[in-house]
C-alpha cells in the first residue's frame, strides 16, 4: 500500500455562518462614537506613554554624554594650535546645546501632555541635530568615541518621535471625522423634526379646509 492511501476521509467541518448585519439606530450612534472615542483615546495615550518611557533613557544618555564630553580635553594639546581653537569652539557649542535644550520629558496623562511631549521632542531633535551637523567633523574626528552613541540615540529618538506624531495625527483625524458624523446626525434630526412639523401643519390645514 502506498503511504497515505487508504486513510479515512476527514469529515468536513461546517463553515461558520456569517453573522447577520446588525442594524443600529441613529439615536445609538452618538453613544457608540463616544465609547469608541474614549477607547481610542485611552489606547493612544498608552502607546504615547510607552514611547515616552522608551525615549526618556535616551534623553538621560544625551545629558550624560554632555557631562562627560565637557570634562574630556580631546587631547587638543597634541594638535595644531589653530585647529585646537576650532575643536574647543565646536565642543563648547555641542555642550551648550545639550545643557540648554536637552531636558526631561513630561509625564503623559492627557492629550495636552502628549502635544507638549511632541513639541519638546521636536525642539530637542532639531537643536541637537543642527549643532551636530555643524560640528560633524569635530565629533567624528576628535570625539569619535561619542559619535556612535549620539547617532544611535538620535535615530531611535527620531523613530519614536515619528510614531508619536502619527498617533496624534490619526487621533485628531478620527476625532474630526467623529465630529462630522455627529454634526450630520444633528442635521438629519433637525430635518426630520422639520418634516414632522410641516406634515402636522399640512394635516391641520387640510382638516380646517374640510370643515
Amino acid at each position: 500500500m502506498v503511504f497515505g492511501w487508504g486513510k479515512k476521509k476527514q469529515e468536513e467541518k461546517p463553515v461558520d455562518q456569517i453573522p447577520e448585519n446588525k442594524e443600529i439606530s441613529l439615536e445609538d450612534v452618538p453613544k457608540i462614537i463616544s465609547e469608541l472615542g474614549e477607547l481610542r483615546k485611552t489606547q493612544n495615550l498608552s502607546e504615547i506613554n510607552n514611547l515616552r518611557n522608551n525615549t526618556e533613557p535616551l534623553i538621560n544618555d544625551l545629558m550624560k554624554i554632555g557631562n562627560v564630553l565637557e570634562k574630556d580635553d580631546l587631547k587638543i594639546d597634541d594638535i595644531d594650535k589653530h585647529l585646537a581653537i576650532i575643536v574647543v569652539r565646536g565642543k563648547k557649542q555641542v555642550i551648550d546645546v545639550i545643557k540648554k535644550d536637552v531636558v526631561s520629558l513630561p509625564k503623559i496623562s492627557s492629550f495636552d501632555d502628549a502635544e507638549k511631549l511632541n513639541s519638546m521632542l521636536n525642539l530637542i531633535l532639531k537643536m541637537v541635530g543642527d549643532v551636530l551637523g555643524r560640528q560633524t567633523r569635530v565629533i567624528h574626528i576628535f570625539a569619535k568615541k561619542y559619535a556612535a552613541q549620539l547617532k544611535e540615540n538620535l535615530e531611535v529618538m527620531n523613530a519614536n518621535h515619528s510614531e508619536i506624531q502619527n498617533i496624534l495625527k490619526n487621533y485628531h483625524t478620527t476625532k474630526s471625522l467623529s465630529e462630522e458624523i455627529l454634526d450630520t446626525i444633528n442635521q438629519i434630526k433637525k430635518l426630520s423634526d422639520l418634516r414632522i412639523e410641516k406634515s402636522q401643519r399640512i394635516t391641520e390645514i387640510t382638516k380646517n379646509n374640510s370643515i
